[in-house]
């Protein structure tokens, strides 16, 4: 009976990889076709900006609070497969877009779906594994969208270079309509709150609110989350731009290198975080808020090397180091937020933190690079996306010095014995 409940939530923890793959392609595909397209329909570093972030992130936000709502009361595989097909069906209607805004609306549909994937395959793990492997797990999942991200650069670069890129949006949109198929009758719903002796009823929207809000060190973490993900999203979205216009590789190229480098430093450095985590927090849980920092820090240093280095073997090898430092904040950020707050609101919570990173990340990320682009273009010319990049990088500093705080704070609750999830 065990080795089969073992084996159930192995295969459940592989198709919400698949579905993490599926969702790192689709939205990462649109960065490496950012120059095609911005050739093809004549628009500046700045609406490329818009339209590669803004549009997806307000959609992202705006849909995931009641998509999450809807995970924490109902079916999770249920809006999860229904939440996949619609993007991946967005997706593929990106390929007939005309216009920017034609562009826009349609990957605003793709970050309406995408706003409940994460939520809902986050709470499900989390009442299938035990607390203690929550950071292995959630490592695993994370790593599995960097592999997508990767994957979507090289899968888009090569189209792109062969065909166009309206044919990749196409191959890319529609394997996900199976995917859905696939989730909603192999995948079974399982109890909530396996960790607790009882569960309530799910709560309010408002009193959910105002438990997010009143916990300090949940605060702490949203705004960390605001930061690392400005960061990250604004980097992966001009990493080909910046490849293509200092060091001249082409498409093909970029996406090759580029997607490599991401699924070896993403992918391993979000496994490696989850299971170290996991580790050394079994003596002391104020290690996920330690380990988080200490890779949020070294980030930083890696991420200048990697745009001022004027060797392009340098400047790949120390962006992989790049992805893999700021890759160790995430796992260990979820598991600290599942252990202070209650069970019963996990899909809320992954979609609070989520959406901080998203909003900052995809809506202001792309868009700030590509204003600080345009600013320093007439001084700088095809060097002022590094320049631009680099000014970003920088934020990574104060964030990783604001998990200290997160630890502090970590170390009261646990002393306190507040860290037991409890029911709303």
């Amino acid at each position: 009976m065990i080795e089969k409940k073992s084996r159930m939530r192995h295969y459940v923890l592989v198709v919400l990889c698949l579905v993490s793959v599926v969702n790192y392609i689709d939205r990462q595909i649109l960065t490496i076709l950012l120059e095609p397209i911005k050739k093809d329909l004549a628009v500046s570093d700045t609406v490329m900006g818009m339209l590669t972030g803004t549009a997806f992130s307000i959609c992202y936000v705006l849909a995931s609070f009641p998509i999450a709502r809807l995970a924490d009361k109902g079916a999770r595989r249920t809006v999860l497969a229904a939440c996949l097909a619609l993007w991946s069906s967005m997706t593929a209607l990106s390929g007939l877009a005309q216009s920017t805004l034609q562009l826009a609306l349609a990957r605003a549909g793709v970050a309406i779906g995408e706003a409940g994937a994460v939520p809902a395959s986050q709470s499900l793990l989390s009442d299938i594994y035990p607390s203690e492997r929550r950071a292995t797990v959630f490592g695993i999942l994370t790593a599995a969208s960097a592999v997508g991200a990767g994957a979507g650069l090289f899968i888009g670069g090569w189209i792109s270079a062969h065909f166009d890129w309206r044919t990749a949006f196409f191959v890319v949109g529609l394997p996900g309509l199976v995917l859905a198929l696939f989730i909603r009758f192999t995948v079974a719903e399982p109890p909530r709150g396996q960790d607790l002796i009882t569960v309530a009823a799910a709560s309010t929207s408002h009193r959910v609110a105002r438990i997010l809000w009143d916990d300090i060190c949940f605060r702490w973490l949203a705004g960390i989350c605001t930061i690392t993900g400005l960061v990250t999203y604004g980097v992966l979205g001009w990493v080909p731009a910046f490849f293509m216009r200092v060091h001249g590789m082409g498409t093909e190229e970029v996406g090759l290198w580029v997607g490599l480098a991401s699924v070896i430093g993403q992918g391993g450095g979000h496994v490696m975080a989850g299971l170290l985590a996991d580790h050394l927090a079994r003596r002391d849980v104020r290690w996920y808020a330690w380990f988080a920092g200490i890779g949020t820090a070294l980030s930083a240093p890696a991420g200048a090397l990697f745009v001022l280095s004027g060797d392009v073997r340098v400047a790949i090898g120390a962006f992989v180091l790049f992805q893999m430092f700021k890759s160790m904040w995430l796992a260990p950020t979820y598991s600290i937020a599942y252990r202070l707050l209650p069970a019963r609101m996990r899909a809320t919570i992954s979609a609070t933190l989520t959406s901080c990173i998203i909003l900052a990340g995809l809506g202001l990320g792309p868009l700030l690079i590509g204003v600080l682009n345009d600013l320093l273009s007439p001084s700088l010319h095809e060097n002022a996306v590094r320049f631009s990049i680099l000014l970003v990088v920088a934020l990574m500093l104060p964030a990783g010095g604001a998990y200290g705080i997160v630890a502090r704070l970590v170390g009261r609750a646990d002393a306190a014995g507040a860290l037991v999830p409890r029911p709303v």
